[in-house]
């Protein structure tokens, strides 16, 4: 997390919204290439592709969340807190082993959600219910209304309708 913080440092937001968006991961990626080989330790290339992953994610993306959000086998992501995400895949709900670095990072993550969708929540407005870009149903509520942390439920639709077995795009 360390490089994702000099990172954020590093980076021109400016520069980086005016770029294509699908041009914004190299352009991290580069940004990774120069910070990386001032860590202190040796890193192989599993280690090195994962740090550049999270660092997109948190960039761009929703965090530590984001490949959950990518994931079509997972229908429900709950956040109890910023170290206890869990998620529904198959009818089962799993804790995952994933986290935030601590409340304020999550509720970093929650403000880019509903600032997308152009929301907002704070001690004010401590619930909101929206629509993430892609569909998705977000619902937060946080502190003082909630008393140990945020908490956060997004539940995932489909990309495609299952309708009498047949997959209808």
């Amino acid at each position: 997390h360390k490089l994702i913080m000099e990172l954020l440092d590093q980076l021109d937001f400016q520069t980086l919204e005016r770029v294509p968006a699908e041009q914004r991961r190299a352009r991290i990626d580069t940004a990774c290439n120069l910070i990386i080989p001032r860590i202190a330790m040796a890193l192989n290339d599993a280690q090195t592709n994962l740090i550049k992953q999270q660092a997109g994610d948190e960039i761009l993306g929703f965090g530590p969340i984001e490949p959950l959000l990518q994931d079509p086998d997972v229908n429900d992501i709950m956040i109890n807190t910023s170290k206890r995400i869990y998620i529904e895949r198959a009818g089962k709900i799993l804790l995952t082993d994933l986290d935030f670095d601590d409340e304020q990072h999550l509720m970093g993550v929650v403000q880019r959600i509903v600032s997308r969708v152009g929301r907002r929540i704070d001690e004010a407005t401590p619930m909101v219910d929206a629509r993430m870009p892609d569909g998705s149903r977000f619902n937060a509520i946080v502190p003082p209304l909630a008393l140990d942390g945020v908490l956060v439920s997004i539940r995932k639709f489909k990309k495609y309708k299952i309708c009498k077995n047949k997959r209808l795009y």
